[in-house]
């Protein structure tokens, strides 16, 4: 009978809507209420914690390495650039040894210099070829320094030096005794 009345009440497609019908009351009550979704959303709140409390333990255990990483790279930052300032200052100067050793460094450990000794010496600005002598004697007359940067074949002159170190007041100290001046690293 119910056969008949589907058919007579327009074919196929009532009886598709039919059973549509029938399917979504069938399977309304079988919806996840709201103890379920509270259960599940219990069960996510556990896990993730249980996954912050691991995550936040690794991180902990990175942060001493990360803290040393960072103040190696710092570190090593100095060292180029005091190796790139020191190349420079003896330029062509250097002995066998140390250009063999400069040599070694540039191919393993990725020490950047620029192959042209002129060029490189171009590249460093005057006051830190100036720190770097100073920092092997306690104070130079700035006569004296001007001399040690031309026998280094630095053409440079007693103003150009002045200039970088009185630009640069907070590395350098500069004195008088009597008429002749004199540099120190502060």
């Amino acid at each position: 009978m119910r056969s008949e009345k589907m058919s007579s009440r327009g074919g196929t497609r009532y009886c598709l809507t039919h059973v549509a019908s029938m399917l979504y009351k069938n399977t309304r009550n079988q919806m996840p209420g709201q103890a379920h979704i509270s259960e599940a959303v219990e069960q996510t709140i556990k896990r993730d914690g249980e996954k912050l409390v691991a995550v936040n333990a690794e991180l902990k255990a990175l942060h001493t390495g990360y803290l040393k990483y960072k103040e190696l790279l710092g570190e090593r930052a100095l060292l180029e650039e005091r190796l790139q300032v020191n190349v420079a200052v003896m330029g062509e100067h250097a002995s066998l040894e140390t250009g063999t050793l400069v040599e070694n460094l540039v191919a393993t450990e990725g020490l950047t210099l620029i192959d042209d000794v002129d060029e490189d010496r171009k590249a460093v600005p005057l006051w830190k070829i100036i720190r770097e002598i100073i920092k092997h004697t306690e104070k130079i007359r700035i006569v004296d320094l001007e001399t040690q940067l031309v026998l280094y074949g630095f053409e440079v002159t007693r103003q150009a030096i002045e200039s970088a170190i009185r630009t640069h007041r907070p590395v350098f100290r500069e004195s008088k005794r009597g008429r002749e001046k004199f540099v120190s690293l502060k």
